[in-house]
């Protein structure tokens, strides 16, 4: 194909080529939609959307409870209630998104983060919270309150993570950070292929598999 029809877009912490601005979108997943919602019909999709919510409020929780030298690890982005307390805002989709507290000045960000989970086999997104001009090429900030540095990552809870593997998917975090906490700085200069392991319980999904919760 033409370099004219891909768009280089900044995607996970890197660069992809993206063509779906330049050609139509296949049209089966409304037809499976609709195959789903007459399968499970209107109570059938609520109480899936019930446990996907569960879910996504178990692992938003978890990451909350994580501490590091007396602070917050994470700041939660998607729900006010787990940073101020403030319950009259709750999150409305089953998707968590959050942040390494910059607080803590760690030497290491939410990008090295997907990358050290991703040794416990699970794949979360990691994001840049800022753009590329189109004409100049350089980045700008998404936000204004951001810096054009900041990082992210989200975890997309699906109808097929339960709550057993969210509790995997929890402990892998923790793991990873604390991954991340040993080798400070030096993880960020070219060692993301390094492996570490730790002692799998027959619960936890097999070495090989993959989930993705992007």
């Amino acid at each position: 194909l033409s370099e004219h029809v891909a768009i280089s877009v900044s995607y996970l912490g890197g660069n992809a080529d993206s063509y779906t601005l330049n050609f139509s979108r296949p049209a089966q997943g409304i037809y499976v939609q609709f195959y789903k919602f007459i399968r499970y019909g209107l109570d059938g999709y609520r109480r899936l959307c019930e446990n996907q919510m569960a879910v996504a409020a178990f692992l938003r929780a978890g990451l909350a409870q994580m501490q590091c030298n007396g602070k917050p690890r994470f700041v939660i982005l998607d729900d006010t209630h787990c940073s101020s307390g403030d319950d009259k805002s709750k999150p409305c989709l089953p998707v968590v998104t959050a942040m390494l507290n910059p607080d803590l000045n760690l030497p290491y960000n939410d990008i090295d983060l997907q990358h050290a989970i991703s040794q416990e086999h699970w794949y979360v997104s990691g994001y840049k919270m800022c753009m590329h001009h189109p004409l100049t090429h350089t980045e700008m900030p998404l936000f204004s309150d951001q810096p054009t540095g900041q990082t992210m990552f989200r975890i997309v809870v699906k109808s097929n993570l339960t709550l057993q593997n969210a509790s995997h998917l929890s402990r892998a975090i923790e793991s990873a950070v604390q991954f991340l906490d040993s080798h400070s700085a030096g993880y960020r200069n070219g060692s993301h292929t390094r492996q570490f392991k730790r002692g799998q319980s027959a619960e936890e999904p097999k070495a090989h598999r993959s989930l993705s919760v992007c």
